[in-house]
């Protein structure tokens, strides 16, 4: 349940960042609110997963071959074309670490 309330703050702390354009480097809002709605449109993350450290993010990377799209610390958000719930099932039945299906709009999942 922690690690569930501290994805969703981290999220949602970001994604208030990123809109506002507040990354480092970044004065104008506009381009860094534009950058992120296309890259929301192009890869938007359909799975979550909770590591316990990079190596374990790259780990997931490799041996389900989806893409990460967005790594912080111990999360990381993928994005794959495939259906998620068949993605999560393959990597069940082989004994991966397991993912979390998200939703469109889904902060954590």
């Amino acid at each position: 349940m922690m690690k569930t309330i501290v994805f969703a703050l981290l999220i949602g702390t970001l994604a208030a960042f990123s809109a506002l354009g507040l990354s480092a480097g970044k004065t104008d809002p506009a381009p860094a609110a534009a950058e992120t709605a296309a890259l929301a449109a192009e890869h938007t993350p359909n799975l979550s997963f909770w590591a316990d450290d990079e190596a374990d993010i790259d780990r997931v990377t490799e041996l389900y071959g989806i893409e990460c799209v967005f790594r912080e610390g111990h999360m990381a958000l993928y994005y794959t074309e495939e259906d998620p719930q068949e993605v999560i099932a393959r990597g069940d039945a082989a004994g991966w670490p397991h993912l979390e299906a998200r939703t469109s709009g889904q902060l954590f999942g």
